[in-house]
């Protein structure tokens, strides 16, 4: 039986955050049985871009921090990487600005980039790169950020393995598999190849609204962790107030057998979802997508869409028509110019932003739904 180990943590203080952790960590096999003397232990955390931590863009810097500590408490040593999706000026500054070169130098260390070396695998027909670092390590423990995503409607544990993928790799993918359901079916790949042995989740502070890069953070004052990446999604899905099989890939990868979907049947030695719920969580206002069927939404496809829009916040920087995976944007003036034939609605727009600047115009029967959903 899977299980997933919930603890309450109040704040991101030392007293408060380490507690936590090493409590969920000391009533699971992490210590001699995931974690083992003499292994060299890959730390993955959620570093979307370069925005400081109270933002809850990404993962905080002290769960990292206390992760690396456990890591040496077991005897293993201990590297951290990522690959976001937003470097304007380089490795050096998203470290430093999201507060991770601070806690791995204090810690000794050693940050990797996801850039330098990777290789390409095959899974269930598809061609995909991922970081070399991926398979230089004994085990992987994944930290990600409990976030609400505009795209895949929640980000967590299965979500975070996209990081794996070099940065110039990921735009490929959301332009090859545009749809919620394939882009869904390809993060499952990712994970399926890339599996973390353990995962820590960082939800003292999570993001509601349109995440993972525009939402508003959210107090859940909780860690959430085990082995079972599947069943902790689930319960970050039941923490959020969010059906865990709306979350599409939970419930692709539960039908895989990767892990366990269905709450009844995970094991929560510890606190349950219910025992950090917040009274009330916003989900993204594209939730319409994963309202209906997909065969329902491409049928309906010529009426039925959400674009993007620009407000007043745009600050012409460029990095939306960079990072536009369908080259639908151009910077005309002051704010981008969407070319909405060419449109995929993948939001990567949105995602990248760091000035939240773009919103969503729905169509008027997207509108219809979304007002009586």
């Amino acid at each position: 039986m899977s299980e997933v180990f919930i603890a309450k943590a109040g704040s991101y203080d030392e007293k408060e955050l380490e507690p936590a952790i090493f409590k969920c960590l000391e009533s699971s096999d992490f210590f001699g049985g995931v974690i083992r003397p003499g292994m060299k232990v890959l730390v993955k955390p959620n570093l979307l871009s370069c925005r400081e931590p109270d933002a809850c863009v990404t993962t905080h810097p002290n769960v990292l921090s206390t992760v690396v500590k456990a890591i040496r408490k077991a005897g293993a040593e201990p590297f951290a990487g990522d690959s976001p999706s937003v470097i304007k000026n380089g490795l050096p500054e998203l470290w430093e600005k999201t507060g991770m070169l601070d806690v791995c130098r204090k810690a000794g260390v050693r940050l990797v980039s996801f850039e330098e070396d990777a290789f390409e695998t095959r899974k269930n027909g598809h061609s995909l790169w991922l970081t070399e670092y991926a398979r230089r390590c004994d085990a992987i423990v994944s930290v990600p950020k409990m976030k609400t995503h505009t795209f895949t409607l929640m980000t967590g544990a299965i979500k975070n393995t996209y990081g794996f993928v070099p940065g110039y790799a990921k735009t490929r993918y959301h332009k090859m598999f545009p749809a919620v359901e394939s882009f869904s079916e390809t993060l499952v790949n990712i994970f399926e190849i890339a599996r973390p042995h353990f995962t820590v989740t960082d939800a003292v502070f999570a993001m509601e609204g349109n995440g993972p890069g525009a939402g508003t953070p959210k107090f859940v004052g909780a860690i959430v962790a085990g082995r079972d990446c599947v069943a902790i999604d689930a319960s970050l899905a039941a923490i959020a107030g969010i059906n865990p099989l709306k979350v599409r890939t939970t419930r692709i990868a539960g039908e895989r057998n990767l892990g366990e979907s269905d709450l009844k049947k995970i094991r929560f030695p510890l606190l349950r979802p219910e025992d950090v719920k917040p009274a009330s969580f916003t989900v993204p206002k594209t939730k319409i997508y994963h309202a209906l069927p997909p065969a329902i939404s491409k049928l309906l496809s010529r009426f039925f869409w959400i674009r993007p829009d620009f407000n007043d916040n745009c600050a012409a920087c460029g990095i939306c028509v960079q990072k536009c995976p369908a080259k639908a944007l151009k910077l005309k003036g002051r704010k981008p110019e969407l070319a909405a034939a060419k449109c995929i609605e993948c939001f990567c727009c949105q995602e990248v932003c760091p000035n939240k600047a773009i919103g969503f115009r729905h169509s008027a029967l997207a509108n219809f739904i979304v007002n009586r959903l």
